[in-house]
């Protein structure tokens, strides 16, 4: 059985202005971490649902952000199952086309749901406290980044 956990870790983006708070999975206090992938800014983790069965890979929720800091570009997800009193997560991300599976891991459901609530929490004071406008900016100015690099 895996404990579920989380951690803010600071990055920067070269076309945002100052340093951003990401929010990273930890799974039995080790960092959930892959190459070429960030942490999720709030609002990514505030669009999905870790508390409910993954109906589809397609609406998965996010485990770590693509490099450019845009989500809807590439990311890594996971599938949660609800299964008594466990939880279980897939975590995969598409390949080429293709589901590459990076990981699969049960949590007692008490534990997750009591982490997941940690971190819902965390980014509503962070957010009442910062101003909703960060995450906006940060999505805005990599969009404007991205159409730039991919036209």
């Amino acid at each position: 059985m895996n404990v579920l956990g989380w951690k803010t870790e600071e990055f920067e983006l070269e076309y945002v202005t100052g340093k951003i708070v990401g929010y990273v999975f930890t799974i039995d206090g080790k960092m959930l971490e892959f190459d070429d992938f960030l942490p999720l800014i709030r609002e990514y983790i505030e669009e999905v649902d870790y508390l409910s069965d993954t109906k589809s890979p397609r609406k998965a929720p996010y485990v770590a952000c693509c490099s450019c800091g845009i989500v809807e570009c590439n990311a890594v997800y996971t599938i949660v199952k609800f299964d008594g009193e466990m939880v279980s997560w897939t975590v995969f991300r598409f390949y080429f086309g293709t589901i590459k599976i990076e990981g699969e891991y049960r949590f007692d459901k008490t534990q997750y749901y009591q982490a997941v609530h940690s971190l819902l929490e965390h980014i509503k004071v962070a957010k009442a406290n910062e101003g909703a406008m960060t995450g906006y900016r940060i999505r805005q100015e990599t969009r404007l980044k991205k159409q730039r690099i991919h036209g």
